[in-house]
């Protein structure tokens, strides 16, 4: 299941790519680009982090869209492994 994974290690060359796809997707949701969250998505993704704890970040700014995001964050991500 989606909620008992980590973020796997991913290529130099997707760090920008996942970068601008989080600052388009937080735009979307939010309106606004909203620097912190975007940084802290970022730096949560290529640390290895789980993905459990991000829905938790996203849930108090996100509420019902969290879990939607998080699916597409993690998809982006499973793409980007293949650059």
């Amino acid at each position: 299941a989606l909620l008992d994974q980590t973020f796997p290690p991913l290529p130099a060359a997707a760090h920008a790519p996942l970068l601008e796809f989080l600052s388009t997707q937080v735009q979307e949701a939010l309106g606004e680009q909203e620097a912190e969250l975007i940084q802290f998505l970022h730096s949560h993704v290529l640390g290895g982090k789980s993905t459990a704890e991000m829905l938790q970040e996203l849930q108090i700014v996100l509420e019902d869209e969290a879990h939607a995001f998080l699916q597409a964050v993690w998809q982006k991500v499973q793409e980007l492994q293949r650059l």
